[in-house]
């Protein structure tokens, strides 16, 4: 995993990628867009949590986390009323 997309190689060996410098604006918006994207955020930050933890990189799983939960903090779903 690697931001909201997945890099594939050709090998299996462990590939570094920068931490992301994601930062969402403090507003309350409940537009549907806004909301899918800091689902997304989240879930690719979590991907590649378990991705480093697979390759036993505790400290950085530990800071995809701590980012994935500061975004999911201020994150409010919308509820379909159907």
């Amino acid at each position: 995993p690697e931001g909201l997309l997945f890099r594939l190689t050709r090998d299996s060996v462990y590939q570094a990628a920068p931490f992301p410098t994601i930062q969402f604006r403090n507003f309350s918006s409940t537009d549907v867009y806004s909301q899918q994207i800091k689902k997304l955020t989240i879930e690719g930050l979590l991907r590649r949590e378990i991705y480093e933890r697979i390759f036993h990189k505790d400290s950085l799983a530990n800071l995809y986390r701590q980012k994935a939960m500061e975004i999911s903090s201020s994150f409010q779903m919308q509820v379909s009323k159907f």
